[in-house]
Order: structure tokens, then sequence, then C-alpha cells
């Protein structure tokens, strides 16, 4: 069996159509030629040599933000697991293509309850000065399944709350959250009305990369060259062999060999 590959592999679409993406959908069975239509519609919509497009705003607004508070810590918040795998492609993209000199994005997904995330908005809060806040919210839930056990209307005992159903409460305190950040640092919210599928992967996916790829022009890097991927990468691969080198030689259990690494 042979996936026809596209030929537009480099540029803009060096993320996406590749095999180590692609692969995976097509032997999985899902449509991997509407996923490359969907790619393709966001790379049309995002002109990144328009200052006034999407990607452009998003990143100028870290840039000046980071400048206008002497900053370069990013808080990404999230509020559903889905949600926070994109934010997790970010993050991917942004320490591959922009780390430089501690600028990095410290990622949450329990920003929702405050039960669940009473230690991370704490901690925002209590140094905002230096840090920006980038939200990728869900802000509708009620498609979520809930088991027979428990009903999509809840039986609420204060009357005040009549009217709210499963999931609403996840949207609720995730906003009030937001709320309380964005009256004391600059902060982007990016709201996402449904379950993420895979045109809003496609879409957001493609934002994020041209956001990170406009970034390092204005900071003047080239995102495809960045030293520390390459020593993190070397450094990984002597940790594995120096690991196994201990277990193979001295017999040495795991969790004694990975101690004796330096």
């Amino acid at each position: 069996m042979v996936l026809d590959l596209p030929k537009e592999i480099s540029g803009r679409y060096g993320r996406n159509k590749t095999p180590i993406l692609l692969a995976p959908m097509f032997v999985a069975g899902m449509d991997v030629k509407k996923h490359w239509g969907d790619i393709e519609k966001a790379i049309d919509a995002f002109d990144i040599t328009d200052e006034n497009s999407l990607p452009f705003v998003i990143a100028k607004f870290i840039y000046t933000s980071q400048k206008a508070n002497d900053t370069n810590l990013i808080y990404l918040g999230c509020n559903d697991d889905d949600v926070g795998l994109l934010g997790d492609q970010f993050l991917q993209f942004w320490n591959e293509g922009v780390n430089r000199t501690g600028n990095d994005i410290l990622v949450s997904r329990f920003f929702g309850l405050p039960r669940d995330s009473h230690m991370s908005i704490e901690g925002i809060l209590g140094n905002h000065l230096k840090k920006i806040g980038f939200f990728l919210l869900r802000t509708n839930m009620r498609e979520q399944e809930t088991h027979p056990l428990v009903s999509a209307v809840p039986d609420v005992y204060d009357p005040n709350h009549k009217g709210l159903r499963f999931g609403d409460e996840d949207v609720i305190f995730a906003m009030a959250n937001y709320r309380s950040l964005y009256e004391l640092m600059p902060t982007l919210l990016i709201e996402i009305p449904q379950e993420v599928d895979m045109e809003i992967s496609a879409t957001l996916g493609q934002l994020f990369a041209d956001i990170t790829f406009i970034y390092s022009r204005i900071i003047g890097v080239d995102p495809g060259s960045n030293p520390k991927v390459s020593f993190i990468r070397e450094k990984s691969s002597y940790f594995l062999a120096s690991a196994a080198e201990e277990m193979r030689k001295k017999d040495l259990p795991i969790e004694k060999a990975a101690r004796k690494l330096t």
C-alpha cells in the first residue's frame, strides 16, 4: 500500500504534510485528503505577509506585551484535554522555533474548576507582572457524554443554579479564572465553541505554526536552526546509551542506572 503524499512538503506545509502525521491517519482510515484541504484553507486564510492577518496580530501582541512588561514568559491555559493537546502543539512549535534565553511557555490543562487549578492560578497571579496569558478555552461542553446515572440536566440544590447543564461549570469557572488574570496581565483568548475535531485541529495547528514563524522573524531568529533542539537530541541519546551501558555491564536496575547519569 502506497500513501500518495502531496508535493508541498516544505515551508508552511512542513509540519502537516509529512509521513509522520499522514501515514498513521491513513492507516487509521481517516480522510487524509480532507485534512489536507483543511490545512490549505487555513494557509489561504492566514496571509503571513499581511500585518493585519490573525497570526501576525497575535505574534505582535506577544512581542509588544513582552517588551512592555520586560518579560518573556507565557502562561497557556486550557480547560479541556483535547484543547490541551493543541496547547502542547503550540508549546512544541515555540520551544523548537523561538525558545531563546528562557522564552518559555508554561502549559496548564487544569484551567477550570478552582479545586483543580488552585495552585496554577495562584502561582500565575503571584507573578503576573512577569507573565502574559494565552488561553484556549472550550466555551460549550454540553455535548460531553455522561454516565447513565448522571443526568445532563442536574437536579440542583440551589434554585439559583436552575438551567445549568452538565459541563457548564467547566466553562463558567474557566472564564471566571480568565477574567481574574485579564484584569492583571496582558491576555489573549481563543474561544473554541465545540469539541475539537480534525478541522479545528488543522486550523489552529496552522495558526500556531504561523505565529511561531512570524514571531521568530520579529526577533531575528531562524526557527529552523535552534541549537538547543540539537543539543537536547544529542543529550537524550547520550543518556539512553549511558543508562543502557550501566544496566548491561553492572547489571543494575533502571532506577539505579538512571541515578548515575551526569
